[in-house]
């Protein structure tokens, strides 16, 4: 997956598209992405989301893992 800030998104200037092999599959909840926007900085950023579901197969939410680097990443 990957995140892809839209800055310039009419509907919201936090909006982050979410694409799965190139193809737009959705966005990131409006409450997260106004946290997460000024974080990503414009960059994309390869990501692994996994849904969690209840007992009963409800989809209850979702857990996202990403990198933004550090101070010492070397690329």
């Amino acid at each position: 997956m990957t995140l892809v800030p839209e800055p310039t998104n009419p509907a919201d200037k936090n909006a982050i598209a979410v694409y799965a092999n190139r193809r737009l599959v959705g966005y990131v909840p409006k409450n997260a992405a106004k946290r997460l926007a000024p974080l990503l900085s414009g960059r994309r950023v390869e990501a692994q989301i996994t849904t969690c579901y209840s007992d009963g197969g409800e989809r209850i939410g979702a857990h996202m893992i990403f990198s933004l680097g550090t101070p010492f990443d070397l690329h």
